[in-house]
């Protein structure tokens, strides 16, 4: 039985929507998890200021298996990497 997870991240607009959905699916899969579902949400304003950023390409994805602790510290190093948040999800049958 494998986790699901669902990873939100919040990219800065300087780095364009492809290159960061091709870093963050490139860290996901560096971390032995497997993409089940890629949801682009698109540039949206942000509530307060990041690293001096008031908009942000937001990602929705839900990914399996793997470790979340690697994926964890491999996202805290990526720069152009706003925000993210790892949620735990169902357990995959």
């Amino acid at each position: 039985m494998e986790k699901q997870y669902e990873l939100i991240a919040l990219f800065a607009t300087k780095t364009n929507d492809i290159m960061a959905e091709k870093t963050l699916v490139d860290l996901v899969k560096a971390s032995k998890f497997k993409v089940v579902e890629v949801d682009k949400w698109g540039i949206k304003p942000l509530a307060y200021p990041i690293k001096k950023e008031n908009k942000a390409y937001y990602f929705r994805l839900v990914i399996e298996g793997g470790d979340a602790k690697a994926l964890a510290n491999a996202l805290k190093v990526e720069e152009s990497l706003l925000r993210h948040l790892l949620i735990v999800g169902k357990e995959k049958k």
